[in-house]
């Protein structure tokens, strides 16, 4: 957090001094359109409201991630308990969660640079979801032959969240409509998977 505070400061500062100058490049008021090189300041185009509760995206996403949410929320409640009442050592049933963590971090990296290079983004959903339903059934089927197999497939289908994060950019044509989406498909996402 310390090391991403100072550039997202100094971004701030410079989208309130370019909202301040109007579009950040006009030439001051006092000079001539001549003067500044013919070209004639354009006004900031007004925002149009977006409503996000009639978009079937926003809907999508929002399910979509919560969905994928509730399942981590799951492992990273009820992985150890799980696996130590089924025989595994508890310190192993720990570790267990640590390796699903773990797993996620370069799924995750990985996915912003090879999901937008795809045709259509829905196979690696599809393989991400195929991923998380491996780990499920053989958490749930054969919990105790396979353990470590069944914990990789579950922690590399997290790559269903980062695909999920990166659609609210893909999905939206504007920084002001990729907030929109994000901030309705994350709170009503995150709600529901706390739920």
């Amino acid at each position: 957090s310390a090391l991403v505070l100072p550039p997202w400061a100094v971004q701030l500062l410079q989208d309130r001094q370019a909202k301040r100058t109007g579009d950040g490049g006009a030439a001051p008021a006092a000079m001539t359109p001549a003067q500044a090189g013919g070209a004639v300041p354009s006004a900031p185009k007004p925002v149009r409201p977006l409503n996000p509760w009639k978009s079937p995206v926003a809907w999508g996403l929002a399910i979509f991630l919560a969905g994928n949410s509730a399942q981590t929320y799951v492992y990273f409640t009820w992985l150890p308990p799980y696996l130590a009442g089924q025989g595994l050592e508890t310190a192993a049933a720990g570790s267990a969660l640590a390796y699903f963590a773990i797993l996620g971090l370069p799924v995750c990296l990985l996915v912003p640079l090879v999901v937008p290079r795809m045709r259509n983004p829905i196979f690696a959903i599809l393989v991400f979801t195929a991923c998380w339903i491996g780990g499920h059934l053989g958490l749930y089927l054969a919990p105790m032959a396979g353990t470590w197999w069944w914990v990789t497939f579950a922690g590399l289908g997290q790559g269903t969240f980062a695909t999920a994060l990166l659609m609210m950019n893909l999905r939206s044509r504007t920084t002001h409509g990729a907030r929109v989406l994000a901030g309705f498909s994350q709170g009503i996402g995150y709600a529901g998977a706390g739920l």
